[in-house]
């Protein structure tokens, strides 16, 4: 898939961190959630945890653990209680959010525009479903 950009976002952004992005990751927020587990991949987070540092809702928290979980970015174990997150071990995708970490360091702005910029697919597609078809 050839991912489109803008000509401010080729000398910024690589073409890989501008598909991980319109891929998998849908508000700043949620990018804040996958880099902190990422930067301590050996440990084990609760929603809680999460939101301390981040200062967040709990709701917001827990929706995007669960959505990066979903996506596989993240693993999650239940003990009787307690849902704990971590990391994945992926080496590809240790690779992939690392360099992720990396522009969001030097390119903050032009990440979070990528983010908002993103292509709604399945809003297109649900318009599309509108038109009035000639015969």
């Amino acid at each position: 898939m050839k991912v489109p950009s803008a000509p401010q976002e080729k000398v910024a952004l690589s073409e890989s961190v501008i598909k991980f992005i319109w891929e998998h990751i849908h508000s700043v927020k949620q990018l804040e959630v996958l880099l902190l587990l990422h930067s301590s991949a050996d440990q084990e987070w609760t929603a809680e945890g999460v939101n301390l540092l981040l200062r967040s809702s709990i709701s917001s928290v827990i929706e995007r653990l669960d959505d990066l979980t979903s996506r596989n970015l993240l693993i999650m174990r239940m003990d009787d209680t307690q849902e704990f997150y971590r990391f994945s071990d992926d080496v590809m995708l240790i690779e992939s959010v690392s360099e992720l970490k990396e522009s969001y360091k030097v390119f903050t702005v032009r990440m979070i525009e990528t983010i908002y910029a993103r292509p709604s697919i399945s809003l297109q597609d649900f318009s599309n479903s509108f038109r009035i078809k000639k015969k």
